[in-house]
């Protein structure tokens, strides 16, 4: 989501950053209508759908956040030099976004 354009960009980033500005009184409460309507069970998995949705905003704040400053040069460089794509993620991007990723994982 941070490195390509595609059309619908802007809404995607919206709907993800609402958890962030409701509420969390108001998003528990949506979410236990919206489980009461789906006829989702209370339960684990009721938990963890709920855990997710409302985690996922601050996970990719700070992901987001870390990929700032990341200098794409990099892993052209490392692509030059024969890595593959998947290569490149593991071995140049990840460990260099690594602490944006603990962050939004803590």
């Amino acid at each position: 989501m941070y490195r390509y354009k595609f059309k619908g960009k802007r809404i995607v980033d919206a709907i993800l950053y609402v958890p962030l500005v409701i509420p969390e009184i108001v998003m528990g409460i949506s979410l236990l209508v919206f489980f009461s309507i789906v006829k989702i069970p209370l339960g684990k998995v009721s938990l963890i759908i709920a855990h997710v949705t409302f985690s996922i905003a601050y996970v990719v704040a700070v992901v987001k956040t870390s990929l700032d400053g990341f200098d794409k040069s990099v892993e052209e460089v490392a692509m030059d030099l024969g890595a593959t794509p998947l290569k490149t993620f593991f071995y140049v991007t990840l460990p260099i976004i690594m602490p944006g990723v603990i962050a939004g994982g803590s």
